[in-house]
């Protein structure tokens, strides 16, 4: 369900983000590790498993193939560059996002943009993961560090971490689900042009930033980054009423937050432009935001506070056409 906000990790760092973190799940949804019926690899540092590195494991599925498959990867510190193209309905899956973390520290100057500073680029369609956190390990004030790249269709993500300063989790195209995931950066950290659902995750400012998320949405895209309940929190150190919800790196991006909990650090604006690019045409909309940061008065125009039936328009059916992610389940 499309739960309301979880407080979790209100204390910032990395509170709660276990296997059966966050939510109102409660523990009772299946777990990765507990799946039967398909292929299992496993991945462990210190040899215990059938590889060593995660991209080793990737690497031994045939390019093309469509068989279910799952990387088991077991608790530690993985410090590969990692690329997943080519392969569907494919699963990482980790014991506890707290001890299972894959990184790398390149970056938009140290590899030649932003892109190529990627940690993990994954352009696989159908993937998966669960209890894994993805990190690029770059410092603060260390340009354009992206932990996570997605770029494939029916992307989902559960009970996973995503760590870093600036433009943390970089969403590009088709079609993306995160499910009571933590999500850490300090400017733009949550952007691209994808369409994007985040239900009951918690956003977090490690530091100040000038807006949380800066979607590039195309034009005819109707839904950008959607995010269903949840909360913003941020460090002590954040200013309040400093971050905006969002900036348009394109000029039509989209980004609405029903019933999201948001801190006093959230800019009572709300959205602020970028560039050359203004509100006109930018797609911001909220709905029932909660907390300190809620300012419905007050937003910048043209942004959207949405009517009840304008929310109801928000499902994810709506939001991913014929898809529907098993994590939302």
């Amino acid at each position: 369900g499309l739960a309301d906000s979880d407080a979790a990790a209100e204390t910032g760092g990395a509170a709660g983000m276990g296997v059966d973190a966050g939510g109102s799940d409660g523990g009772t949804l299946p777990d990765c590790n507990r799946v039967t019926g398909q292929t299992i690899i496993t991945v462990a540092a210190d040899g215990s498993g059938q590889f060593l590195t995660v991209q080793a494991a990737v690497n031994s599925i045939s390019a093309g193939s469509t068989a279910p498959t799952q990387i088991r990867i077991a608790p530690g510190t993985y410090k590969e560059k990692l690329t997943v193209t080519n392969r569907r309905f494919m699963t990482f899956c980790g014991k506890d996002a707290m001890t299972t973390i894959l990184t790398y520290d390149d970056n938009a100057t140290s590899a030649g943009g932003t892109t190529a500073g990627a940690s993990t680029n994954i352009s696989a369609s159908d993937f998966s993961a669960e209890n894994i956190t993805f990190e690029n390990s770059t410092p603060l004030g260390g340009s354009q560090a992206v932990a996570l790249l997605t770029s494939g269709a029916h992307m989902q993500f559960r009970n996973c971490r995503f760590i870093s300063y600036q433009d943390t989790l970089y969403v590009r195209g088709a079609s993306q689900y995160f499910r009571n995931c933590y999500i850490a950066g300090s400017v733009d950290f949550i952007f691209g042009d994808g369409t994007a659902a985040f239900d009951n995750c918690t956003i977090y400012n490690a530091s100040g930033g000038v807006s949380v998320t800066a979607p590039s949405t195309e034009q005819n895209t109707p839904y950008g980054l959607v995010f269903f309940g949840g909360s913003l929190t941020a460090a002590s150190s954040v200013k309040a009423g400093s971050v905006a919800l969002a900036r348009p790196w394109g000029a039509y991006g989209s980004a609405t937050y029903l019933k999201t909990a948001l801190g006093a650090h959230i800019n009572p604006v709300g959205w602020v432009p970028m560039g050359t690019n203004d509100l006109t045409n930018a797609r911001f909309s909220e709905y029932k935001s909660s907390g300190a940061g809620a300012n419905p008065s007050g937003r910048a125009t043209p942004s959207q506070q949405l009517t009840d039936a304008q929310a109801a328009q928000f499902t994810l059916s709506n939001v991913f056409g014929t898809w529907t992610p098993s994590y939302s389940q």
